[in-house]
């Protein structure tokens, strides 16, 4: 009996745990965004306006700059893609956005130039 009174306790518990979040981030900690999802929504908005966005190429995260200041990210680094008759066309790229909260970003602005 006392065994079952146990096991019941642990389990209960387990599921409190759970359900709480698992105790470990606290939701100020959750909705903080960071400079690596800015990157990620910067480069969905500059795919978006490839000719050929299947074809897009970004180069890593660490060649990228990232600037933050207060919930607003600058984004600016360089793309790689593909015109109408396949050949290789590159742009520099500054992206701005704004986290709005709950993992949402906002588009403030796009400066897309192509490289000669």
């Amino acid at each position: 009996m006392r065994l079952k009174k146990y096991v019941a306790a642990v389990l209960l518990l387990l599921l409190l745990w759970a359900l709480t979040g698992c105790g470990g981030r606290t939701q100020a900690q959750q909705d903080e965004p960071t400079e690596f999802m800015a990157w990620q929504f910067a480069q969905a908005i500059v795919k978006q306006r490839m000719v050929r966005p299947n074809n897009t190429v970004f180069p890593r995260y660490s060649y990228a700059t990232v600037e933050r200041e207060g919930n607003t990210f600058t984004i600016s680094s360089s793309v790689t893609s593909r015109d109408r008759e396949d050949n290789p066309i590159g742009f520099d790229f500054t992206v701005v956005v704004k986290y709005v909260g709950n993992d949402v970003f906002e588009e403030v602005s796009v400066k897309l130039t192509q490289r000669e």
